[in-house]
């Protein structure tokens, strides 16, 4: 109750740097940023967007003026939510979905209104066509290369289970915790530890343990715990490289 409730409807949004999630990481963004990563996410309609309302801004109040509402509607549940999220510090860009399909529907209805939409016909098509293909390449991307560009930890579980660990070992990231992917593809047999009491703790089922760690972070294990492991593979998750080191009860 106290994760569902506190933490993720009061400390996710309030508390910079929160580490009390435990389906991702917590992030610290100045606060307005909610603002930056809707400009960015529909873009180049943004600037368009901007451009069209300084030049038709003394139509603005008659076009909002409207028998039903629907306009100022749109327009609300467009920039309620962001400004909902302005005094957010822990935010991501995914936060702006819920106001793409409004925000959509807004501009269509406010460039029909102000007949923007028949001077700039040309212009419009042509931004359609480029923000369609680009969304044609990144879908071949992402399925040409998932590894490359998709975040998930589905290579790092691979490479574990193809050292046929046995019976009862468990995957162990040397960091303050696991993503939720990994435990997703590992059926949750992946822990975390930061300290070599944590990882001897873990080990204590006297099996063939594996541990991954960031390359980048490799100077944060004790150096006498990393002498006594062997590297088995290095991997790519997330664009970031790691190292799979086997170990076992006798590092300890």
């Amino acid at each position: 109750m106290n994760y569902f409730l506190v933490g993720e409807h009061f400390h996710r949004f309030v508390t910079p740097g929160w580490t009390g999630d435990k389906y991702g990481y917590a992030h610290q963004e100045h606060w307005g940023m909610i603002w930056v990563f809707a400009a960015c996410g529909i873009f180049p309609w943004s600037l368009l967007g901007a451009a069209w309302f300084v030049k038709y801004r003394k139509t603005l109040p008659s076009l909002f003026r409207d028998g039903d509402g629907w306009l100022g509607y749109l327009f609300l549940c467009t920039v309620v939510p962001l400004f909902f999220f302005t005094f957010s510090s822990n935010i991501i860009y995914t936060y702006v979905f819920p106001c793409l399909p409004m925000f959509a529907l807004f501009f269509t209805e406010y460039w029909v209104r102000a007949g923007a939409m028949l001077r700039a016909k040309k212009l419009v098509l042509g931004l359609s066509l480029v923000c369609g293909s680009i969304f044609v390449v990144a879908t071949v991307l992402f399925n040409v290369m998932p590894d490359a560009v998709s975040k998930t930890q589905k290579p790092v579980i691979a490479a574990w289970l193809n050292q046929d660990p046995a019976q009862g070992s468990d995957l162990v990231y040397w960091d303050y915790k696991t993503e939720f992917s990994a435990q997703f593809y590992a059926a949750g047999k992946v822990h975390f530890a930061q300290s070599k009491n944590e990882l001897c703790h873990l080990w204590a089922n006297k099996a063939e343990n594996y541990v991954v760690i960031y390359v980048d972070r490799m100077a944060t294990m004790p150096s006498d715990l990393l002498a006594q492991m062997t590297p088995v593979q290095k991997i790519i998750a997330n664009s970031r490289p790691l190292i799979l080191l086997r170990g076992s009860t006798s590092s300890c």
